[in-house]
């Protein structure tokens, strides 16, 4: 990591990362919603809010937002207490237009009344829509004890209410703000990407010189966590089952310690707490979560998932989870542990995203101090210090024989089984050139009787397995739609066999039976049915047989940037793997007509996803499609977000769904009507064929180039490159076809685009429609 501070008090921390396919930058700036005027709660909240509708030389399709979704990136903001974060993720050759393009927002805050009172009202959507959460419940509970005093117990989050963007004092407090904190030197600017590090200087000097010269202030101290609450705590959590606990006065170096103490909480290693847990079906899950940390002030919430055999033994469950605590206290070595803890983090990065490199590098603090700190924390870690009311602790608990996790057996060196030359007929390796990863998935379609929670069994089975992988350089994700099940593992390759090996033998040694279903989390509608769309657009499933376990299940997949040497033990392995080789692929039936599909989701707001498939496989039709999605994504969301004010979750985009190339529109509202919202899209629809004949020849040319290049596996980060060729494979291409994609993206024109609008408006591909609620007219074929 290189570090320079600019003439302006800007500080600047460069990572090199040559193996890097994109670039991120994370800017943090050193206010948040607890320094923010007392009389206008949410003012730090919305002042995000307005840096992000553009500026005078970046506006409209330049602005940042819209600059970055065009290239394909990613790009988010968040107000916390003590922080304001933007940040982005680019094709590396986007990276200096949007450091530009981030630097100049932030310099030149948009503030006209007109635009507040727009943005007023979408945090207010925003507000009526989380006060009503299980979230918002179960933060009101955590904070409630606290001391009255601290700014955690206030409403921060913003509304019609308290940001009267009228009252003169307001404009003058959100001016004085603005100038007295968003400057140079209450910034940090990171930055990871793969160009060397003079490059990545210059970028930065140049980007960062255009904000307010400026030296830090320091922001005022909280009071005391602790202290006399204003109503009394509750009796117990409104979900699962929380010990929360207030620690102060902790030494530098408490992010380590907070790292230390949650890998070791949620490991599921047996002589650990979670093992115990689950051993007395108590307990599913649990995570620590850290609310709140500033300065030497730290709240943590121990969150547990019960079973519903736990919701008994809610006592029961507290005893344990504190005897847990006090062993891990007196049987530590901190500082062995700390080193351990480093190796992991180490690893962790070695293989991180350029987005998470440039958050790590903006938000790390001290470090040396970690085996203090996590004694320091470990010794506020008692009963005494539990901020809510304890369940009735019994007087004796199950025995439970703790002890510390034993070597992670894929952190071995890793043995080499005999090696099979001829891989299965149903797996496909594609080569990567330079990649220090490798990524694997394996498709089984089950038979439709396959017994109800026979999947949450196979996940169960999965944990600790995913735990240690990840661990040793490999995620394991476990998923299915209907009767498809899904195992993906990307990492490192050499613990690549071991960790399939193992995660194969657990599925073939499950039980074929029934079991418990879990209940889904609660979630906001239009997550929901994101979730629920893929299984909507699913092919029936169809195997031989309809009996007798994994004899009728079928499977086939693909490795991407797996080395000749390591393909052997994998054939090897992949010819243990359960059901039988299935290579038959046949590309997805055609669509026809208008399709609705209801899903019943708890809420009282309207949410619809509108998914308009390419009339036909074709690369052409791809191409076109995907050309088309990158040019209405921005006035998509200008449109019904910003102007018409629809709701906050307003997007589109292109996505690849069982096979199918799609433009995917998705709204949530407040207060508008399905066939309102609806209306909208079918009318932005209507207006694309008049926005294409205006569209410049030249700005299609280069917009399709820009596409085009991205459209590479040397390009793609391996995760998109590996589900890319995933879905062409389902729609019945072969990968080395995905280079005349590529071509046929660079020769799109403006009569391509033409020929894709007509074709989206008459629904030639059929259209499909999710939402919750009943469909929005009789042109409508409803599923149910």
């Amino acid at each position: 990591m290189h570090s320079l501070t600019l003439a302006n008090g800007l500080e600047v921390r460069l990572h090199h990362a040559p193996g890097l396919k994109r670039a991120a930058a994370f800017l943090r700036v050193a206010v948040g919603s607890h320094d923010a005027p007392t009389a206008w709660p949410g003012l730090a909240h919305f002042l995000e809010h307005l840096l992000f509708l553009g500026t005078e030389r970046f506006s409209g399709d330049q602005a940042l937002m819209a600059f970055v979704q065009q290239q394909g990136g990613q790009i988010n903001a968040s107000t916390r207490e003590r922080n304001t974060d933007f940040f982005f993720e680019v094709p590396a050759s986007a990276l200096q237009a949007s450091l530009e393009r981030l630097c100049d927002m932030l310099a030149h805050a948009r503030l006209a009344l007109p635009d507040q009172r727009r943005e007023r009202d979408v945090l207010h959507a925003e507000f009526i829509a989380w006060q009503n959460s299980a979230e918002a419940h179960q933060q009101h509970w955590l904070l409630a004890p606290l001391n009255a005093r601290h700014p955690l117990r206030r409403f921060h989050a913003g509304n019609r209410y308290t940001l009267r963007v009228a009252d003169p004092g307001f404009q003058r407090d959100l001016a004085e703000f603005y100038r007295a904190f968003y400057q140079a030197g209450q910034m940090t600017l990171c930055i990871a990407a793969p160009q060397p590090l003079a490059t990545l200087e210059h970028y930065a000097c140049q980007a960062g010189a255009q904000l307010p010269e400026g030296t830090f202030t320091a922001q005022h101290p909280p009071p005391a966590l602790l202290g006399p609450p204003t109503e009394g705590p509750g009796a117990a959590s409104p979900s699962g089952l929380s010990l929360a606990f207030a620690c102060e006065g902790l030494p530098a170096g408490a992010d380590d310690a907070l790292g230390m103490l949650a890998a070791h909480l949620q490991s599921s290693q047996v002589g650990g707490l979670l093992a115990a847990l689950r051993q007395q079906g108590w307990a599913q899950s649990l995570k620590l979560e850290v609310p709140y940390h500033f300065a030497d002030q730290a709240l943590l919430d121990l969150q547990l998932n019960l079973t519903p055999a736990g919701s008994e033994q809610r006592g029961h469950i507290a005893a344990l989870c504190l005897e847990w605590l006090a062993f891990f206290a007196q049987a530590v070595d901190p500082s062995k542990l700390h080193q351990e803890y480093l190796q992991l983090e180490q690893r962790r990065l070695a293989r991180a995203s350029a987005l998470t490199l440039a958050r790590h590098g903006a938000t790390n603090r001290e470090r040396g101090a970690g085996p203090a700190a996590f004694q320091a924390m470990l010794q506020r870690l008692t009963r005494a210090n539990v901020l809510h009311r304890l369940p009735e602790l019994p007087t004796r608990t199950p025995q439970a024989n703790w002890h510390l996790p034993p070597p992670n057996p894929f952190l071995q060196r890793p043995a080499r089984g005999a090696a099979r030359d001829a891989p299965p007929s149903a797996m496909h390796y594609v080569p990567l050139a330079g990649s220090h990863e490798a990524w694997l998935q394996i498709r089984w379609r089950l038979a439709p009787d396959t017994p109800s929670g026979l999947f949450e069994s196979a996940q169960a089975e999965l944990q600790t397995l995913q735990e240690h992988a990840q661990q040793a350089g490999v995620d394991v994700s476990f998923s299915h739609v209907q009767h498809d099940w899904l195992l993906r593992l990307q990492g490192l390759p050499a613990p690549l066999p071991a960790v399939l090996e193992q995660a194969l033998a657990r599925l073939a040694a499950l039980p074929w039976r029934a079991g418990p279903v879990a209940p889904a989390p609660a979630q906001m509608a239009i997550r929901q049915l994101l979730d629920r769309l893929p299984g909507h657009c699913q092919e029936a499933v169809q195997v031989g047989a309809t009996t007798g376990g994994w004899s009728a299940a079928q499977w086939h997949g693909l490795a991407l940037g797996v080395e000749q040497p390591l393909q052997g033990p994998l054939n090897a392995v992949l010819a243990q793997a359960p059901g039988r080789p299935y290579d038959c692929l046949q590309a997805p039936r055609p669509w026809q007509g208008k399709v609705w599909q209801q899903v019943e989701c708890p809420g009282n707001e309207h949410a619809l996803l509108l998914f308009c498939p390419a009339p036909s496989p074709s690369m052409a039709d791809e191409a076109a499609w995907r050309l088309l999605a990158q040019w209405l994504q921005g006035p998509f969301y200008q449109q019904l977000r910003v102007e018409r004010q629809l709701g906050y979750a307003v997007f589109s985009g292109v996505r690849q769904i069982a096979g199918r190339c799609g433009l995917l529109f998705g709204v949530q509202s407040p207060h508008a009507s399905l066939g309102q919202i609806l209306g909208h899209i079918e009318a932005f629809i209507a207006r694309l064929g008049s926005w294409v004949e205006q569209a410049d020849a030249a700005a299609v040319h280069a917009q399709a180039q820009t596409l085009a290049a991205r459209l590479s596996l040397d390009a793609m980060e391996l995760a998109d490159a590996g589900e890319w060729l995933w879905q062409a494979r389902l729609a019945g291409h072969h990968p080395a076809n995905l280079e005349a994609l590529k071509q046929a993206v660079a020769n799109t024109r403006q009569a391509e685009l033409r020929a894709a609008v007509s074709a989206l408006q008459r629904a030639d591909g059929g259209w499909r429609c999710l939402a919750n609620g009943p469909p929005a007219g009789p042109q409508w074929h409803s599923l149910g």
